[in-house]
């Protein structure tokens, strides 16, 4: 499988992030800032705990995630990120 990774930044420019170079997927701001916790391995409670949201919401964007990168699940959501071909964009989220 390829990807095609960029993702939106914070001026708005319309990038996308996407498990297939045909895919038009946008992450959000919020979907990036949860992007960041899965990559450090934290569990919905605590992405909640910490963005003071509940953990239903987080479940809900985590789905959208899964969603938009094609990914089963969390696991494969930071291998995506992992292979991204821009190392910089990887290391704004995974880093």
């Amino acid at each position: 499988m390829t990807y095609d990774f960029a993702i939106q930044g914070a001026a708005g420019a319309p990038n996308s992030f996407a498990g297939s170079p045909t895919s038009d997927a946008r992450l959000t701001p919020r979907e990036r800032e949860i992007v960041t916790m899965l990559c450090s391995g934290y569990s919905n409670a605590r992405i909640a705990q910490t963005l003071v949201i509940a953990p239903g919401t987080v479940k809900r964007h985590v789905h959208n995630i899964l969603g938009k990168v094609r990914a089963r699940n969390r696991a494969e959501v930071v291998t995506v990120m992992q292979d991204a071909p821009n190392p910089r964009t990887v290391m704004s989220l995974c880093g």
